[in-house]
């Protein structure tokens, strides 16, 4: 099945992780010489985080539902565009979908310091025009 729509995390965000793991891999090796390896661990963590996010499928929209998975180790959710009960915006940093999962309902954050105001836009377009219909 294809996606009508693929978001993956921004660019501006993939290159904030690459700066901080270089920052802190530049202050593990220096921690070295004191004896303090731990530093150097992290930086490899999130050097190897930066790189599992650069071409990672964050949310594919489909024709009948969608696919979110945000983090790389995390199980993916499918949400029925009829399960959708609405999209709520808080702020311009929070956004809300709230849906129906089994016979409760389920609020999910979506991540917007991650996605670009494009593909967010479209996103929320998307999820709106399929809850609707």
């Amino acid at each position: 099945m294809e996606a009508i729509k693929v978001i993956k995390p921004s660019k501006k965000f993939v290159n904030q992780q690459f700066l901080i793991g270089g920052i802190m891999l530049v202050g593990g090796i220096l921690a070295i010489a004191n004896g303090i390896p731990y530093l150097l661990g992290m930086s490899i963590l999130v050097l190897g985080m930066a790189f599992s996010h650069q071409n990672r499928k964050m949310i594919q929209l489909f024709e009948q539902n969608m696919e979110i998975k945000f983090a790389p180790l995390a199980s993916a959710k499918f949400i029925k565009y009829g399960d959708i009960i609405k999209t709520e915006k808080v702020s311009d940093k929070k956004i809300f979908v709230h849906y129906k999962d089994g016979s409760k309902t389920t609020k999910l954050r979506i991540p917007v310091h991650m996605i670009e105001q494009d593909d967010l836009s479209k996103f929320l377009e998307v999820v709106n025009n399929k809850k609707a219909a």
